[in-house]
């Protein structure tokens, strides 16, 4: 029994030894080799961020705002330089994907949610795919939150493995011509962190998609409360606004959309600032889902989206002007 317990323990000290030693082959001689993925695209969105030290317009959620925004129509509208920090929520948390704004939030920055859902738990149901995203880029990592390390850390010999398999057979860090044709890549994304072109070769038949209406846990809405109040403490705004809403025959009745509006607003502490029914688009403007957007789709969103910010922004000086 001792012999099997010395063994186990000589085990564990191994293992702890060969942790660092495999932390630094990763960091130095391996290094990040998934710069051309969808997801890297954070790294474009985060300098964008920083570099804008004037108040900006600030967007967080998933896919539904690359695949769905015209940031350029904002930034002319509002006369405030724009961020589009929207990435895919296949695998991103909401807590993840709000996280990234406080790599730089400053005083005066608005930040809108523009999200399809309000039950996220907050917990990483794709590890992998976040080491994936964050890689070695050790300015990414306060992102995640406190709860994720352990399962990080878990997951970290997985990704150490895949990044080493593309680093020996040279194929890391290179760009997929059938991957960008269906413009999940980062080259597809633009200087605000749209996806401005989106080829016909992707457009598919998902009329019966199921399109739901959001339902709201007590987690979500806590989480974005203490968003809210870190977001004020900063000097800056939140505001929810509305997601696209794909319009057909299989789509709830307005009337329920309602509902879960009146719920979201008496639960959270910040405004929103949409009118859901507002945010119902015509099936033929989606792309590959029932969250995406093509470019005439985009615009129309996005155009709500500015009568939305206009609407807020003349009862706020209302406000300021009865003061």
């Amino acid at each position: 029994m001792k012999k099997f317990l010395r063994r186990i323990l000589l085990f564990i000290v191994v293992f702890l030894c060969a942790i660092p030693v495999f932390f630094l082959f990763g960091l130095f001689i391996v290094g990040n080799q998934y710069q051309e993925t969808y997801s890297a695209s954070i790294i474009d969105k985060v300098a964008r961020l920083k570099s804008i030290n004037e108040p900006k317009i600030i967007i967080v959620g998933n896919s539904n705002l690359p695949y769905g925004i015209n940031s350029a129509m904002i930034e002319s509208a509002m006369n405030m330089p724009v961020v589009n920090l929207g990435l895919t929520g296949y695998y991103m948390t909401d807590s993840f994907l709000e996280n990234i704004a406080k790599l730089s939030m400053n005083s005066g920055d608005i930040i809108i949610a523009g999200h399809s859902n309000f039950t996220d738990d907050g917990i990483i149901h794709e590890p992998l795919s976040e080491w994936t995203t964050i890689e070695y880029h050790f300015d990414l990592w306060p992102i995640l939150d406190k709860e994720d390390y352990f399962t990080m850390i878990i997951y970290y010999p997985s990704y150490w493995l895949r990044s080493f398999a593309l680093w020996i057979t040279r194929q890391g860090n290179k760009a997929n011509p059938l991957v960008e044709a269906f413009t999940y890549s980062r080259r597809s994304l633009n200087k605000y962190g749209d996806i401005p072109e989106k080829p016909e070769v992707n457009r598919g038949d998902f009329r019966d998609s199921k399109v739901k209406v959001p339902e709201i846990n007590d987690r979500c809405v806590n989480r974005l409360n203490k968003y809210n109040a870190y977001i004020k403490s900063k000097g800056a705004t939140f505001l929810i606004a509305g997601y696209p809403i794909l319009e057909n025959e299989f789509t709830p009745p307005k009337e329920e959309y309602d509902k879960f509006q009146r719920e979201l607003e008496s639960r959270v502490e910040c405004e929103v600032i949409s009118n859901y029914r507002d945010y119902f688009i015509p099936y033929k403007y989606f792309y590959d889902s029932h969250l995406h957007l093509d470019n005439e789709g985009a615009k129309i969103r996005t155009g709500q989206l500015i009568k939305d910010l206009k609407r807020w922004q003349s009862k706020q000086q209302n406000k300021t002007g009865n003061l």
